[in-house]
């Protein structure tokens, strides 16, 4: 796990247990899963730091990206997903970094790659089959510690520094029905 997913760990909120705070669903605290169920998960990931920028997106939309003005404080982000049909089983968010130094006049080198074999943080809620009654929402919390994640020594003259975080989202319903958010990124350059 990423040093800056040790301090919050994944924060799960679901809506069964915040019914009373009008997260939606049935008032007996959740909905009953369906024989079928074609249509996948709503999802949205929105990233945000103190004083500075904030983004979103949404499955089906389009990929967006900001430029941080700090490398410093946390950058928050957060996972929703919604499913009134056949409620929500699992909400993954997967957070690559990438970093690139280059010095006049070209050449660069780059660090992390942005590859990952598995999602960074995942909510994944026990088996359920039709019939069950589950949650219908799911919010994934956390924040990337950017003193920690981002080098605070400024780079040698001429050589210019791009640290990178690529976010995306990924939920799935108790049917299988799968939604995915394009990439959101974010970054620092100086």
């Amino acid at each position: 796990m990423p040093r800056w997913a040790l301090p919050l760990a994944g924060l799960v909120i679901s809506c069964t247990m915040l019914s009373a705070a009008g997260c939606g669903g049935a008032t007996s605290g959740g909905i009953t899963i369906p024989q079928t169920d074609t249509s996948p998960p709503t999802l949205t990931l929105q990233v945000g730091a103190p004083n500075g920028p904030s983004a979103s997106v949404a499955a089906g939309g389009a990929a967006a990206g900001v430029t941080l003005a700090s490398k410093t404080g946390p950058l928050n982000f957060s996972a929703s997903a919604r499913d009134a049909e056949s409620g929500v089983k699992t909400v993954r968010v997967t957070v690559d970094k990438t970093v690139s130094e280059c010095i006049p006049p070209g050449a660069c080198s780059l660090q992390n790659p942005g590859l990952t074999s598995s999602p960074s943080l995942v909510s994944d809620s026990p088996a359920q089959s039709p019939g069950d009654v589950v949650s219908e929402s799911s919010v994934l919390l956390d924040a990337i510690a950017l003193a920690s994640e981002i080098v605070q020594t400024q780079p040698a003259a001429g050589t210019t520094r791009a640290v990178t975080f690529r976010l995306t989202a990924r939920a799935t319903n108790y049917l299988g029905g799968t939604s995915i958010t394009p990439a959101l990124t974010v970054t620092w350059k100086e």
